[in-house]
């Protein structure tokens, strides 16, 4: 099942659209999911999905204290492929 917000978006994303909209590794997502700044939501054992609204409103937040870094303004250990 897809679920859908007001716009037609998809309110929940996989890992990796997380990371594609956050411009960081998906091994970060799970280390920010590991600091308590996202909460992913459990579908089964295998399958995670975040809320996009959180992650705009992560966005949203980074950009504030640090204009040209979005989410990697977080810091930390920071993961590359």
């Amino acid at each position: 099942m897809i679920y859908r917000d007001k716009f037609g978006k998809r309110s929940l994303v996989s890992r990796r659209e997380a990371a594609d909209m956050l411009g960081i590794n998906p091994r970060t997502v799970r280390e920010y999911e590991r600091r308590g700044l996202l909460s992913p939501i459990r579908l089964n054992c295998r399958v995670v999905r975040y809320r996009r609204e959180e992650l705009e409103r992560l966005i949203d937040d980074c950009s504030a204290t640090a204009p040209n870094q979005g989410a990697k303004a977080i810091g930390g250990n920071e993961y590359h492929v």
